[in-house]
């Protein structure tokens, strides 16, 4: 992937606009959030076909999913993908407010009329949009959040009932930990819960949860592909 770009604001000004759809802005806020390191952006068909073949990106590198990202073809015409100042590609959240831009620097046709777009991404904005907000931390703000020593992840796509806030805390204690809530944001869970349900009834239960090792962060990765990568959805997995 290449590193970071820079886009002068009036070329910005007069790019397209897309609003992807909402596991498409989930694993754009974790490009940005650098949740995604070593990735700057979506992946290229080139990418794409190292890691269906080997599970390595083009350069080498070990990565485990796609990270893509599809737009109406008329927006590609648009574009020109030689030229770097004609090439951007302006994010929005679904309340039209720009999150982010792309580089666009690979297209390719995918189905329908649409088309796969590879590039580095470049925050615009504050990205400060929807509830519980002070939630939404960076991988580094989780870090200096958790105290040293080991880490419990646990998955959290639905309420925590008490079965699973007993196997939770059992297996805090026995491997003497930490214990760290991710919380899937960007669409309804599996049982049809609207994400800000699912944070406050997660929040309820935290009377039972171990104590004084517990932290809670909302994680925008809601699609299954992301949240299996950590651990299974709503089982504890040892993250450190």
């Amino acid at each position: 992937m290449s590193n970071g770009w820079v886009m002068p604001d009036e070329v910005l000004r007069d790019a397209p606009a897309y609003t992807p759809r909402s596991f498409e802005l989930a694993d754009l806020e974790l490009l940005l959030s650098g949740a995604y390191t070593p990735l700057s952006g979506f992946l290229s068909r080139a990418d794409l076909a190292g890691l269906a073949r080997r599970g390595r990106l083009a350069d080498g590198t070990p990565w485990p999913v796609p990270v893509t990202l599809e737009v109406p073809g008329d927006l590609i015409s648009d574009l020109d993908l030689e030229n770097p100042l004609q090439r951007a590609l302006v994010l929005t959240d679904f309340e039209g407010a720009p999150a982010a831009a792309v580089d666009v620097t690979d297209a390719w046709p995918t189905r329908d009329g649409r088309y796969g777009v590879g590039g580095a991404v470049r925050r615009l904005g504050d990205g400060g949009h929807g509830p519980f907000q002070r939630l939404r931390r960076t991988p580094e703000e989780v870090k200096s959040l958790l105290p040293p020593g080991r880490v419990l992840g646990v998955i959290a796509d639905r309420p925590l009932h008490r079965p699973q806030l007993a196997q939770i805390a059992h297996a805090a204690r026995t491997l003497a930990s930490h214990l760290l809530i991710l919380i899937p944001v960007a669409e309804q869970g599996p049982d049809g819960m609207p994400p800000e349900v699912l944070v406050r009834a997660v929040f309820a239960a935290r009377d039972r949860m171990p104590r004084p090792r517990s932290s809670r962060c909302r994680w925008p990765g809601a699609a299954t592909r992301s949240a299996t990568r950590c651990c299974a959805p709503g089982s504890p997995r040892r993250m450190g």
